[in-house]
């Protein structure tokens, strides 16, 4: 499994708070099933259940917006390593609009998460939105 580095930014809005994973060579987030569980207060199980059908109708390309990442975490004061899967911006968004999610709430969310990036990139997610 190939290494990649990530910047780690926390996200914060309105009661929700969870540390994004950021790609900046391609300008993009990452979210586990978990945070964009959160993100669209829907449960686990919905948000998995929308992504297993996304890659089954192909609608995006899993190799292109899955990734797996190996996280150590202490338990019972050992190091515990556990592979955990997130998924790419594209993947969000898809599942927001098969959730229900808002345009408008989704752009909201989307852009407080991507606020470290630069104009261009908030823009450029703006516009992946709207031609939804």
């Amino acid at each position: 499994m190939e290494e990649r580095k990530y910047d780690l930014i926390a996200f914060t809005d309105k009661g929700l708070c969870f540390d994004v994973r950021v790609d900046p060579d391609e300008d993009t987030v990452w979210l586990t099933k978990d945070q964009m569980a959160m993100l669209f207060d829907r449960d686990r199980s919905v948000i998995s259940r929308h992504i297993s059908n996304i890659f089954k109708e192909k609608e995006l390309n899993e190799t292109a917006t899955r990734a797996k990442n190996a996280q150590v975490q202490m338990e019972g004061g050992r190091a515990v390593t556990r592979i955990s899967e997130f998924f790419n911006l594209d993947v969000i968004i898809s599942v927001g609009y098969h959730v229900g999610a808002s345009f408008n709430h989704m752009g909201k969310r989307a852009s407080a998460v991507m606020k470290m990036e630069d104009e261009a990139t908030i823009r450029q997610l703006k516009e992946r939105i709207d031609n939804i």
